[in-house]
Protein backbone atom coordinates (compact mmCIF):
# COMPACT_ATOMS: atom_id res chain seq x y z
CA UNK A 1 0.00 0.00 0.00
CA UNK A 2 1.09 3.52 -1.18
CA UNK A 3 2.19 5.87 1.23
CA UNK A 4 2.89 8.78 -1.30
CA UNK A 5 -0.79 10.21 -0.04
CA UNK A 6 0.38 10.46 3.61
CA UNK A 7 3.42 11.96 2.48
CA UNK A 8 1.93 15.11 1.13
CA UNK A 9 2.62 16.68 4.82
CA UNK A 10 6.06 17.28 3.73
CA UNK A 11 5.19 19.65 1.25
CA UNK A 12 4.79 22.07 4.20
CA UNK A 13 5.31 22.83 7.81
CA UNK A 14 4.40 19.85 10.55
CA UNK A 15 5.88 21.51 13.85
CA UNK A 16 3.34 20.49 16.76
CA UNK A 17 2.03 24.09 17.40
CA UNK A 18 1.37 24.68 13.75
CA UNK A 19 -1.61 21.76 14.36
CA UNK A 20 -2.90 22.71 17.50
CA UNK A 21 -3.13 26.71 15.89
CA UNK A 22 -5.34 25.08 13.15
CA UNK A 23 -6.98 22.63 15.23
CA UNK A 24 -8.03 25.99 17.27
CA UNK A 25 -9.18 27.83 13.73
CA UNK A 26 -11.24 24.80 13.10
CA UNK A 27 -13.22 24.86 16.65
CA UNK A 28 -13.14 28.69 16.22
CA UNK A 29 -15.00 28.26 13.08
CA UNK A 30 -17.51 26.13 14.05
CA UNK A 31 -18.07 27.93 17.71
CA UNK A 32 -18.68 31.06 15.51
CA UNK A 33 -21.50 28.95 13.15
CA UNK A 34 -23.14 27.36 15.96
CA UNK A 35 -23.78 30.76 18.06
CA UNK A 36 -25.83 32.36 15.21
CA UNK A 37 -27.61 29.00 14.32
CA UNK A 38 -28.68 28.19 17.79
CA UNK A 39 -30.10 31.54 18.08
CA UNK A 40 -32.05 31.02 14.57
CA UNK A 41 -33.16 27.63 16.04
CA UNK A 42 -34.63 29.19 19.00
CA UNK A 43 -36.17 31.87 16.83
CA UNK A 44 -37.48 29.05 14.64
CA UNK A 45 -38.45 26.95 17.57
CA UNK A 46 -40.57 29.68 19.51
CA UNK A 47 -42.26 31.29 16.80
CA UNK A 48 -43.28 28.12 14.23
CA UNK A 49 -46.07 27.13 16.49
CA UNK A 50 -44.92 23.37 15.37
CA UNK A 51 -45.14 21.34 18.90
CA UNK A 52 -43.31 18.99 17.37
CA UNK A 53 -40.40 21.13 17.10
CA UNK A 54 -38.51 21.47 20.39
CA UNK A 55 -35.07 23.04 21.14
CA UNK A 56 -33.84 23.82 24.16
CA UNK A 57 -30.13 25.30 24.26
CA UNK A 58 -29.67 25.37 27.70
CA UNK A 59 -29.98 21.01 28.09
CA UNK A 60 -28.57 20.58 24.63
CA UNK A 61 -31.83 18.98 23.37
CA UNK A 62 -32.85 19.34 19.90
CA UNK A 63 -36.27 17.34 18.60
CA UNK A 64 -38.27 17.26 15.60
CA UNK A 65 -36.36 19.73 14.25
CA UNK A 66 -38.05 20.45 10.24
CA UNK A 67 -35.28 19.30 7.95
CA UNK A 68 -35.27 22.55 6.06
CA UNK A 69 -33.68 24.07 9.14
CA UNK A 70 -31.34 20.92 9.71
CA UNK A 71 -30.08 21.66 6.38
CA UNK A 72 -28.91 25.27 7.19
CA UNK A 73 -27.08 23.59 9.73
CA UNK A 74 -25.19 22.00 7.70
CA UNK A 75 -23.57 24.67 5.92
CA UNK A 76 -21.43 24.58 8.93
CA UNK A 77 -19.45 22.06 7.05
CA UNK A 78 -18.62 24.83 4.61
CA UNK A 79 -17.10 26.83 7.39
CA UNK A 80 -15.39 23.80 8.15
CA UNK A 81 -13.47 23.52 4.96
CA UNK A 82 -12.64 27.19 4.43
CA UNK A 83 -11.58 27.06 7.93
CA UNK A 84 -9.30 23.80 7.22
CA UNK A 85 -7.94 25.86 4.07
CA UNK A 86 -7.19 28.35 5.87
CA UNK A 87 -4.83 26.40 8.47
CA UNK A 88 -3.07 24.47 5.76
CA UNK A 89 -2.44 27.24 3.01
CA UNK A 90 -1.24 29.91 6.01
CA UNK A 91 -0.13 28.02 9.12
CA UNK A 92 1.46 24.98 7.38
CA UNK A 93 2.44 26.94 4.24
CA UNK A 94 1.29 23.91 1.67
CA UNK A 95 -1.28 23.40 -0.88
CA UNK A 96 -4.59 22.86 0.18
CA UNK A 97 -5.31 20.57 -2.90
CA UNK A 98 -2.04 18.36 -0.83
CA UNK A 99 -5.30 16.88 1.07
CA UNK A 100 -6.78 15.82 -2.26
CA UNK A 101 -2.98 13.70 -3.16
CA UNK A 102 0.07 13.88 -5.05
CA UNK A 103 -1.69 16.08 -8.10
CA UNK A 104 -4.08 18.67 -7.42
CA UNK A 105 -7.26 19.37 -8.78
CA UNK A 106 -10.59 18.05 -7.55
CA UNK A 107 -11.28 15.10 -9.51
CA UNK A 108 -14.91 14.25 -10.64
CA UNK A 109 -15.19 10.88 -11.80
CA UNK A 110 -14.21 8.70 -8.68
CA UNK A 111 -16.36 10.86 -6.76
CA UNK A 112 -19.26 10.34 -8.77
CA UNK A 113 -18.52 6.77 -9.14
CA UNK A 114 -18.15 5.76 -5.82
CA UNK A 115 -21.25 7.92 -4.59
CA UNK A 116 -23.03 5.87 -6.82
CA UNK A 117 -21.64 2.69 -6.13
CA UNK A 118 -22.38 2.88 -2.04
CA UNK A 119 -26.11 4.83 -2.81
CA UNK A 120 -26.29 1.75 -4.66
CA UNK A 121 -25.50 -1.00 -2.46
CA UNK A 122 -26.67 0.77 0.49
CA UNK A 123 -29.96 1.35 -0.75
CA UNK A 124 -30.99 -2.12 -2.22
CA UNK A 125 -29.72 -3.43 1.39
CA UNK A 126 -31.98 -1.45 2.94
CA UNK A 127 -34.86 -2.28 0.32
CA UNK A 128 -34.06 -6.01 1.34
CA UNK A 129 -34.35 -5.35 4.95
CA UNK A 130 -37.06 -3.78 4.96
CA UNK A 131 -39.24 -6.18 3.18
CA UNK A 132 -37.60 -8.80 5.62
CA UNK A 133 -38.54 -7.07 8.53
CA UNK A 134 -41.68 -4.79 8.21
CA UNK A 135 -42.28 -3.81 11.16
CA UNK A 136 -39.13 -2.33 12.20
CA UNK A 137 -40.34 0.15 9.64
CA UNK A 138 -42.73 2.80 8.36
CA UNK A 139 -43.60 4.10 5.41
CA UNK A 140 -42.60 8.08 5.42
CA UNK A 141 -42.93 8.98 1.98
CA UNK A 142 -44.63 12.66 1.23
CA UNK A 143 -43.58 14.28 -1.97
CA UNK A 144 -43.46 17.86 -1.16
CA UNK A 145 -41.24 17.22 1.88
CA UNK A 146 -39.16 14.44 -0.13
CA UNK A 147 -38.17 16.45 -3.00
CA UNK A 148 -37.27 19.43 -1.11
CA UNK A 149 -34.86 17.30 1.01
CA UNK A 150 -33.41 15.82 -2.17
CA UNK A 151 -32.66 19.12 -3.50
CA UNK A 152 -30.94 20.21 -0.42
CA UNK A 153 -28.96 16.77 0.34
CA UNK A 154 -27.59 16.92 -3.21
CA UNK A 155 -25.87 19.79 -3.02
CA UNK A 156 -25.15 19.79 1.48
CA UNK A 157 -24.34 16.02 1.30
CA UNK A 158 -21.28 16.30 -0.80
CA UNK A 159 -20.19 19.58 1.19
CA UNK A 160 -20.66 17.76 4.41
CA UNK A 161 -18.74 14.40 3.31
CA UNK A 162 -16.00 16.50 1.47
CA UNK A 163 -15.46 18.22 4.83
CA UNK A 164 -14.91 15.32 6.84
CA UNK A 165 -12.70 13.33 4.56
CA UNK A 166 -10.72 16.37 4.20
CA UNK A 167 -10.53 17.00 8.13
CA UNK A 168 -9.90 13.27 8.79
CA UNK A 169 -8.15 11.35 6.22
CA UNK A 170 -6.68 14.24 4.74
CA UNK A 171 -5.19 16.98 7.49
CA UNK A 172 -5.04 14.28 10.25
CA UNK A 173 -4.11 11.19 8.85
CA UNK A 174 -1.30 13.10 7.09
CA UNK A 175 -0.23 14.79 10.00
CA UNK A 176 -0.36 11.73 12.44
CA UNK A 177 2.01 10.08 9.63
CA UNK A 178 4.01 12.73 9.84
CA UNK A 179 4.87 12.87 13.93
CA UNK A 180 4.23 8.97 13.70
CA UNK A 181 5.33 7.86 10.53
CA UNK A 182 3.80 4.04 10.38
CA UNK A 183 0.53 3.86 7.84
CA UNK A 184 -1.50 2.03 10.25
CA UNK A 185 -0.82 4.35 13.34
CA UNK A 186 -2.63 7.29 10.53
CA UNK A 187 -5.11 4.83 10.22
CA UNK A 188 -6.06 3.79 13.75
CA UNK A 189 -6.01 7.45 14.99
CA UNK A 190 -7.93 9.20 12.55
CA UNK A 191 -10.65 6.58 12.85
CA UNK A 192 -11.17 6.22 16.28
CA UNK A 193 -11.28 10.30 16.54
CA UNK A 194 -13.81 9.76 13.21
CA UNK A 195 -15.55 7.95 16.10
CA UNK A 196 -15.32 10.08 18.64
CA UNK A 197 -16.67 13.20 16.66
CA UNK A 198 -20.01 10.96 16.30
CA UNK A 199 -20.30 10.09 19.48
CA UNK A 200 -22.99 12.73 20.40
CA UNK A 201 -25.02 11.70 17.49
CA UNK A 202 -28.88 10.76 18.69
CA UNK A 203 -28.53 7.33 16.56
CA UNK A 204 -25.52 6.39 18.29
CA UNK A 205 -26.99 6.53 21.71
CA UNK A 206 -28.55 3.59 21.45
CA UNK A 207 -26.71 0.45 21.26
CA UNK A 208 -23.07 1.86 22.02
CA UNK A 209 -20.83 -1.03 21.41
CA UNK A 210 -22.01 -1.84 18.30
CA UNK A 211 -22.09 2.43 17.12
CA UNK A 212 -18.20 2.45 18.22
CA UNK A 213 -17.65 -1.03 16.18
CA UNK A 214 -20.02 0.85 12.88
CA UNK A 215 -18.09 3.93 13.20
CA UNK A 216 -14.31 2.78 13.20
CA UNK A 217 -15.52 0.29 10.43
CA UNK A 218 -16.63 3.36 8.21
CA UNK A 219 -13.30 5.19 9.30
CA UNK A 220 -11.00 2.19 8.46
CA UNK A 221 -12.82 1.59 5.31
CA UNK A 222 -12.36 5.42 4.02
CA UNK A 223 -9.22 5.30 5.12
CA UNK A 224 -7.75 2.12 2.96
CA UNK A 225 -9.38 3.51 0.22
CA UNK A 226 -7.82 7.09 0.34
CA UNK A 227 -4.51 5.12 0.70
CA UNK A 228 -5.14 2.14 -1.81
CA UNK A 229 -5.66 5.06 -4.37
CA UNK A 230 -3.82 7.76 -3.31
CA UNK A 231 -6.40 10.11 -3.41
CA UNK A 232 -9.45 11.55 -1.20
CA UNK A 233 -12.09 11.73 -4.09
CA UNK A 234 -13.28 8.09 -4.22
CA UNK A 235 -13.34 8.46 0.18
CA UNK A 236 -15.63 11.18 -0.36
CA UNK A 237 -17.85 9.56 -2.57
CA UNK A 238 -18.31 6.61 -0.59
CA UNK A 239 -19.21 9.18 2.20
CA UNK A 240 -21.49 11.12 0.11
CA UNK A 241 -23.53 7.92 -0.47
CA UNK A 242 -23.56 6.63 2.24
CA UNK A 243 -25.32 9.99 3.92
CA UNK A 244 -27.25 10.13 0.95
CA UNK A 245 -28.87 6.77 1.82
CA UNK A 246 -29.57 7.94 5.55
CA UNK A 247 -30.92 10.75 4.69
CA UNK A 248 -33.45 9.38 1.82
CA UNK A 249 -34.15 6.06 2.13
CA UNK A 250 -33.80 4.82 5.47
CA UNK A 251 -33.43 7.35 8.28
CA UNK A 252 -33.27 5.83 11.74
CA UNK A 253 -36.14 7.44 14.10
CA UNK A 254 -33.84 8.74 16.72
CA UNK A 255 -32.42 11.64 14.60
CA UNK A 256 -32.96 15.12 15.76
CA UNK A 257 -34.83 16.20 12.63
CA UNK A 258 -37.64 15.17 10.88
CA UNK A 259 -36.99 12.79 8.33
CA UNK A 260 -37.88 13.00 4.92
CA UNK A 261 -36.83 9.79 4.13
CA UNK A 262 -39.28 7.19 2.17
CA UNK A 263 -38.96 5.13 5.19
CA UNK A 264 -38.47 5.36 8.71
CA UNK A 265 -36.46 2.66 10.76
CA UNK A 266 -38.37 2.82 14.06
CA UNK A 267 -36.16 -0.44 15.48
CA UNK A 268 -32.59 1.13 14.59
CA UNK A 269 -30.00 -1.67 14.94
CA UNK A 270 -26.45 -1.01 15.00
CA UNK A 271 -25.66 -4.50 14.62
CA UNK A 272 -27.41 -4.46 11.18
CA UNK A 273 -25.78 -1.09 9.92
CA UNK A 274 -22.49 -2.69 10.37
CA UNK A 275 -23.46 -5.90 8.36
CA UNK A 276 -24.43 -2.85 5.84
CA UNK A 277 -21.29 -1.50 6.09
CA UNK A 278 -19.08 -4.89 5.68
CA UNK A 279 -21.43 -5.45 2.58
CA UNK A 280 -19.95 -1.83 1.10
CA UNK A 281 -16.32 -2.92 2.52
CA UNK A 282 -16.62 -6.02 0.45
CA UNK A 283 -17.78 -4.31 -2.36
CA UNK A 284 -15.66 -1.37 -2.88
CA UNK A 285 -12.52 -4.10 -2.06
CA UNK A 286 -12.91 -6.20 -4.95
CA UNK A 287 -13.93 -2.93 -7.67
CA UNK A 288 -10.51 -1.83 -6.34
CA UNK A 289 -8.51 -5.10 -6.52
CA UNK A 290 -10.13 -5.32 -10.39
CA UNK A 291 -8.58 -1.81 -11.40
CA UNK A 292 -4.75 -0.99 -11.32
CA UNK A 293 -2.87 -3.25 -9.13
CA UNK A 294 0.76 -1.45 -9.38
CA UNK A 295 1.34 0.72 -6.40
CA UNK A 296 0.23 4.49 -6.63
CA UNK A 297 3.80 5.58 -7.21
CA UNK A 298 4.65 3.10 -10.32
CA UNK A 299 1.30 4.48 -11.57
CA UNK A 300 2.16 8.02 -11.34
CA UNK A 301 5.58 7.76 -13.26
CA UNK A 302 4.20 5.60 -16.07
CA UNK A 303 1.85 8.86 -16.09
Amino acid sequence: MSNVYLEQASRGRNQPWRYVLTAVLLGLAVVLFNVPYSAFLFLVASRSGDANFRFDPVAGVVEGMPFPVFAVGMLSFAVVIAALALGVRVVHKRPFSSLLGQEGGFRVRPFLKAAAGAFGVLSVAAGVNVLMDRESFTLNFDASRFFVALALVLVLTPIQAAAEELLYRGWLMQGVYRLLPRPWVAVAVSSLLFWAAHLPNPEASGTPGWSAVYYLTVGILLAWVTLRTGRLEAAMGLHAGMNLCAFLVTAPATVMFRPASLFIDVQPNSMRDVAFIALLAVGTVLMLRRGDDRPFTERVSAQ
